[in-house]
């Protein structure tokens, strides 16, 4: 599974920066060439950003399923822990108990909170790509329109 770090969102935001295209204001002075060019290059556009909303959903899928699984894993060792763990058993009540057994699976509490925290992060980035999908349509109806003149 890719780890989601700092440099992949920023790499990420850097590749969504260099789809950006600029229409020509006057397009009748350049000629249907440039159109052409124009379409090719949304085209382009579009066709990699379908990539990176592909490899976003990909990892969102496996992010939340490892974090499904590992939400099981720990309330499964918990029960376990305050079932047969002598020293959690001792706790006065089930709060305690619970802390006692939280305390022995803190690797467990850390992978969830990294799980959670790349899932965030993949939710945020989806939302981007919608928003630039929405941009690079809207560029796409005004070419069509530059073309009907």
């Amino acid at each position: 599974m890719p780890l989601i770090t700092d440099e992949w969102i920023n790499s990420l935001y850097t590749r969504l920066s260099a789809m950006d295209i600029q229409l020509d204001p006057n397009p009748l002075e350049l000629g249907p060439s440039v159109l052409n060019a124009k379409h090719s290059e949304l085209r382009t556009a579009l066709s990699n950003l379908e990539a990176v909303s592909l490899e976003i959903m990909h990892n969102l899928h496996m992010y939340t399923r490892e974090l499904t699984n590992q939400k099981l894993n720990y309330s499964l060792e918990q029960t376990r822990l305050m079932a047969s763990d002598p020293q959690v058993k001792v706790g006065r009540s089930q709060a305690e108990r619970e802390a006692l057994a939280a305390t022995k699976l803190t690797k467990h509490i850390i992978q969830i909170n990294e799980l959670q925290l790349a899932v965030q992060d993949l939710d945020a980035a989806d939302k981007v790509v919608k928003g630039k999908r929405n941009d690079l349509k809207n560029l796409q109806a005004t070419l069509k329109d530059q073309f009907r003149l």
